[in-house]
């Protein structure tokens, strides 16, 4: 659950023809044509606009087919690579010439001229920029709308590719932290569902984040539900323990008591029941969002 306001605001950003999507799945969009990973000439072509995203610079030939063949380069591995550039081209804008296209060619590289784009990543690092200097109802709007422009890893089909995993580490901790902020900023503000949908996204970039749980925590108390307090609380514990061999911090466990002490709180009795699917009880390796099974 997102506040629709933000969802609006970023609809309206994405004035521009050509969206490339990086956070989750790569998805461009052009025009009225949406184009997944299958949809781009195959997956080389689509990994040369993936490589060609995560960097904000030229890229040289000898880079891309490093990246994409490692130490196995076909026969001729700079005709292959302009090959698939074409193709890539006609992919994204068909009909349209290379020098007015989303891919330009530089001496011996490849550029993405990124202002001919919305590209979710630029205007994601566009909002945490502008952070420092907002305050109030401006910080919270911004930091919900960069939670709902990272709402997944960045390039989550390229799982094991070596090139991704620094960019989607950086991305990740941001991710983390905006989450975090946001669902703290949405609490100040007494939105206690947003601040949950903030926090729950938060746990699911990192499942052993406590500043997470305390903030669902918080939410849940704001909604009255005892049930969902403690089974964060529960799910916090579960985890620290699988993951890092430690009980939650001190803290957590005083905000909980905290929590169920101010005598507000109602709900379904305590236990997985509450908050697991039926008759499935949660594996160590698993972590459920509480407030989609309520």
């Amino acid at each position: 659950m997102m506040d629709t306001k933000y969802k609006l605001t970023l609809s309206q950003r994405e004035g521009q023809v050509i969206t490339v999507r990086m956070f989750g799945p790569l998805s461009v969009r052009v025009a009225e044509r949406v184009l997944g990973p299958r949809d781009l000439g195959g997956v080389k072509p689509r990994r040369v606009l993936e490589l060609l995203l995560v960097s904000n610079r030229a890229v040289t030939k000898d880079e891309l087919i490093d990246d994409l063949w490692g130490d196995k380069p076909p026969r001729d591995p700079i005709a292959t690579l302009e090959a698939y550039v074409s193709v890539l081209r006609s992919s994204l804008q068909p009909g349209v010439h290379r020098d007015d296209s989303l891919i330009a060619t530089e001496p011996g590289a490849y550029r993405l001229v990124r202002d001919r784009a919305f590209i979710d990543a630029d205007r994601f690092d566009e909002v945490i920029r502008s952070l420092p200097s907002l305050t109030g109802d401006e910080r919270r709007a911004a930091l919900n709308e960069a939670c709902v422009l990272a709402d997944g890893p960045l390039l989550q089909d390229e799982r094991y590719a070596e090139w991704v995993q620094g960019p989607r580490r950086h991305y990740d901790r941001l991710r983390l932290e905006v989450h975090v902020a946001a669902a703290e900023a949405n609490l100040a503000d007494g939105d206690a569902a947003l601040a949950l949908d903030c926090a729950e996204k938060a746990m699911l970039v990192d499942r052993t984040c406590e500043p997470a749980y305390h903030a669902a925590m918080r939410a849940a108390g704001l909604l009255g539900r005892r049930d969902m307090i403690l089974g964060f609380f529960t799910q916090c514990e579960r985890v620290l323990n699988a993951d890092l061999g430690v009980p939650p911090m001190a803290a957590t466990s005083a905000l909980r008591d905290q929590l169920i002490d101010e005598g507000r709180v109602v709900g379904a009795g305590v236990g997985l029941s509450t908050w697991s699917p039926a008759s499935e009880r949660p594996s160590v390796d698993a972590i459920w969002p509480l407030s989609r099974f309520q």
